[in-house]
């Protein structure tokens, strides 16, 4: 009997100690795993030309630093499609102009990471807008002169805004902007409604 209990109770232990590892080790690999967002809004330019539309946007934002068992650092690259109509010198035309941002993220809560389907959340964000150059030709008005300026590449962004869950979406609110310097300044912002996709997603976990 007593060599029984003691198989029984090994095999106790080695489940829970098997179950605990694959537990761990799942947790760890929501914590760093690749976060994916996609969504849209309003967003416009205002300096060498002006331009109010709609966008899309993606996003991949990767933990690089988790920080107790609801913030994290991450690194935030998001493309976007900005369209509508672009006005210079009083004339208007539909265009469409990609944009780029890459920005170091502080999270708090609701998808700090993969782990965390808090009910609320907040972020704010640093980085580097990236913008394609374009030529502008302006007529001055004193003058009647034209002239050509091109608009800046890159510049410095921010981004911030709360994130929450929605029966079983989870999603932000997310305000955008920057600034790209060159001979001519071209200011850029928005806001835009975010889907992170994956956090709903039941995984199934194997003991290995």
């Amino acid at each position: 009997m007593r060599l029984v209990n003691i198989l029984i109770v090994s095999f106790l232990l080695l489940f829970v100690s098997n179950t605990a590892k694959a537990q761990f080790a799942n947790n760890n690999s929501e914590k760093r795993a690749f976060m994916l967002s996609i969504g849209g809004g309003g967003s416009g330019f205002d300096g060498a030309y002006s331009m109010m539309g709609g966008n899309l946007m993606f996003e991949v934002r990767k933990p690089i630093a988790v920080i107790g068992k609801n913030f994290s650092l991450t690194t935030n690259f998001s493309l976007s499609l900005v369209f509508g109509n672009r006005t210079i010198n009083k004339v208007s035309k539909f265009a469409m102009t990609p944009t780029g941002m890459l920005t170091l993220n502080l999270n708090a809560y609701s998808q700090a990471t993969m782990a965390n389907k808090n009910l609320l959340g907040i972020f704010l964000g640093a980085g580097v807008l990236i913008l394609p150059k374009k030529e502008v030709t302006k007529v001055n008005r004193m003058t009647g002169d034209e002239v050509t300026e091109t608009t800046g590449m890159l510049g410095p962004a921010i981004t911030f805004g709360p994130r929450f869950r929605m029966g079983s979406s989870f999603l932000d609110l997310r305000v955008y902007g920057g600034i790209t310097m060159g001979e001519a300044e071209l200011t850029y912002g928005g806001l835009n409604i975010m889907f992170t996709l994956g956090m709903g997603a039941k995984k199934h976990r194997l003991m290995r």
